[in-house]
């Protein structure tokens, strides 16, 4: 073994997601048949359950056959084929506990270069948040009043210049009719625009509360919301 091939397999090795490197093998016709085991790290080896003398020289197709039913195989080929990196996710429902994977497979010349990640509490942790933002946004669309959140806009010295759309619930949306307000200034509303930004900021520098950044309007009523508070 050559310096640079043990360097490369030291960097494998002590890569933080699992690493696969494969010969591309050809079929008759040109097109990409199968894949042979050229390499996998530790933490591959531990996915797939196999010893290295165990998958090296081996098929891919072989070792891994579910890879064929879950779609895997054919996303590996296509990136093969085409030249292209190929960057998707897998779900797998079997077993003890689903779990998610991201694959990035590179091709360099007749090799083909995979990496696995586990992605499994970051979709949780985003479908958490979705499923947060869901229950928040029914609570607050219940009321049959008009609420709208508003993010103070400050310029480099501190001083308040505007205060941007963050969030309105259902009943501010149905008022508001065809327009899209979030992420807009709320000077971008004419002269009733600037008459509530003067009276936040009234509301902002003369008010107890003095770190205040979101303001909530509710049926007319003007309430401070703390820095660290975030809705949505």
């Amino acid at each position: 073994m050559d310096e640079q091939t043990a360097i490369l397999k030291a960097i494998m090795k002590a890569a933080p997601h699992g690493v696969g490197v494969y010969r591309i093998l050809y079929a008759v016709n040109g097109s990409v048949d199968d894949f042979e085991v050229l390499f996998l790290n530790s933490l591959m080896l531990n996915v797939s359950g196999f010893s290295a003398d165990q998958v090296v020289g081996k098929r891919y197709s072989v070792l891994f056959p579910v890879a064929q039913q879950n779609g895997v195989f054919n996303r590996l080929r296509e990136a093969a084929e085409k030249e292209e990196t190929a960057d998707f996710e897998v779900n797998y429902e079997g077993g003890n506990m689903p779990h998610c994977q991201r694959f990035i497979a590179v091709k360099q010349h007749d090799l083909l270069v995979v990496t696995i990640e586990d992605i499994t509490k970051r979709k949780k942790a985003e479908l958490e948040l979705k499923e947060s933002k869901e229950l928040l946004q029914s609570i607050m669309d219940a009321p049959n009043v008009g609420i709208s959140v508003f993010k103070t806009i400050r310029n480099e010295n501190g001083e308040i210049e505007n205060f941007r759309f963050e969030y309105v619930n259902r009943r501010t949306r149905e008022a508001f009719g065809s327009i899209d307000s979030i992420g807009t200034p709320i000077t971008d509303y004419g002269s009733d625009g600037y008459e509530q930004m003067d009276y936040f900021k009234e509301v902002i520098e003369n008010t107890y509360i003095r770190k205040a950044e979101l303001v909530l309007l509710w049926d007319g009523s003007f309430y401070q919301m703390p820095r660290l508070v975030t809705i949505g």
